[in-house]
C-alpha cells in the first residue's frame, strides 16, 4: 500500500482560506444583526415594512391586486433597506472588532448593485417624486432623505471600511427601489396613508 506524503498532498491542495475569512465576515455581520436588531436607529422606522406588507395583503383579499402588487414591492425593497441600515447601525461602532482582507474586486464583498448606478437611480426618483407629488409624501420625503445620508457618508470619506461602502451603497439602491414602488404604487390608490 503506498505511503501518503504529506507534504505533497498539502501542496496540492486548494488555498481558500482569503475567500473562506471574506464569506464568513459577511455571515458573522448578518449573525450579529439579526441578534442585535433591537435599538432603534434615528430617522428609521423599523416596523414600517410590516405594515405595508399587511397592507398589500389586506388589499390583495379585498381584490385590489394591482395596487397589492405594488405595496408588496414597495415592503420588500423597504424591507431590504431596513436591513442595510441595521447592518450599518452594527458595523460602523465596531469596524475595530472586526478585522477584514484587503480586497481585489468589488464582487469578493458581493457589492450587487454600483455606486454610480445608484446614484444616478436616486437622482431620477427625486425628480421624478419632485414632479409628480406636490406636496410630497413625508415617506417619500424620509426615504429621500435616508438615501441621500448614505451617499454623502461616502463623499465625505475617502478611506471607508470596504463593506461599510457596499452596505451604503447597497442601502441607497433599496432606498431609491422602495421610491420607484411607492410611485407606481400610489399610481394605483393615491390617497392611501400608511402610518408608521
Amino acid at each position: 500500500m503506498p505511503q501518503c506524503n504529506n507534504n505533497k498532498n498539502h501542496q496540492q491542495m486548494p488555498d481558500n482560506a482569503e475567500f473562506e475569512i471574506r464569506k464568513a465576515f459577511i455571515a458573522i455581520i448578518e449573525a450579529e444583526v439579526t441578534q442585535t436588531w433591537q435599538k432603534s436607529i434615528s430617522g428609521v422606522h423599523a416596523g414600517e415594512a410590516t405594515l405595508l406588507y399587511k397592507y398589500s395583503f389586506h388589499a390583495s383579499k379585498t381584490g385590489k391586486r394591482l395596487a397589492a402588487e405594488r405595496w408588496a414591492r414597495t415592503a420588500k425593497h423597504l424591507a431590504r433597506a431596513l436591513k442595510q441600515e441595521a447592518k450599518i447601525s452594527f458595523l460602523e461602532p465596531r469596524l475595530v472588532d472586526f478585522p477584514l482582507l484587503q480586497c481585489t474586486s468589488a464582487e469578493e464583498y458581493a457589492l450587487t448593485e454600483k455606486r454610480k448606478m445608484t446614484v444616478d437611480l436616486i437622482s431620477s426618483v427625486r425628480e421624478t417624486v419632485q414632479a409628480k407629488f406636490n406636496p410630497i409624501p413625508d415617506n417619500m420625503k424620509r426615504y429621500l432623505e435616508r438615501a441621500k445620508l448614505h451617499m454623502d457618508a461616502l463623499a465625505e470619506t475617502e478611506h471607508l471600511h470596504y463593506v461599510l461602502v457596499n452596505e451604503r451603497v447597497n442601502a441607497g439602491y433599496e432606498y431609491g427601489r422602495v421610491l420607484e414602488c411607492l410611485i407606481l404604487a400610489y399610481e394605483a390608490e393615491p390617497n392611501v396613508k400608511i402610518a408608521a
